[in-house]
């Protein structure tokens, strides 16, 4: 840390503690002409270095109980690959969408497309490089 960076360092603890706020001290910054970015960094890195952590370990959007609950079925499905199928399975879910919403649009620009083809429900034989899912 530098010099000035030193000195800033005390006066924003010394303000931390009589009550001024990231917010506040962000705003008086700004008043003065820094660059908001430039100004939560350094009270970042100022409040870090002093254990101050703005957010909580795990903060963050949360995981759907949808989500988990399909997680759950990969697990026992798949074991160790279930998240490599899940992102397969992701992608092929995005793949789909696109074509859908293409070929919504050619319907609405009066473009006639062949009907969407619907997926067997029956489970696939398992290609060789993976193992055969019970």
């Amino acid at each position: 840390m530098s010099t000035a960076v030193s000195a800033l360092r005390q006066v924003v603890l010394r303000l931390v503690s009589m009550g001024a706020t990231r917010t506040h001290l962000i705003a008086i910054a700004a008043e003065r002409g820094y660059k908001k970015a430039y100004v939560r960094t350094l009270l970042s890195e100022i409040l870090i270095r002093n254990g101050g952590r703005q957010r909580k370990p795990g903060a963050g959007p949360k995981t759907s109980p949808l989500a988990k609950v399909m997680l759950a079925i990969a697990r026992a499905l798949a074991g160790r690959l279930a998240e490599k199928l899940l992102r397969a399975a992701a992608h092929a879910a995005r793949k789909e969408d696109e074509a859908e919403f293409a070929r919504q649009q050619a319907l609405r620009r009066g473009i006639s497309t062949p009907a969407p083809i619907i997926l067997n429900k029956i489970r696939p034989e398992p290609s060789p490089n993976e193992p055969e899912l019970n």
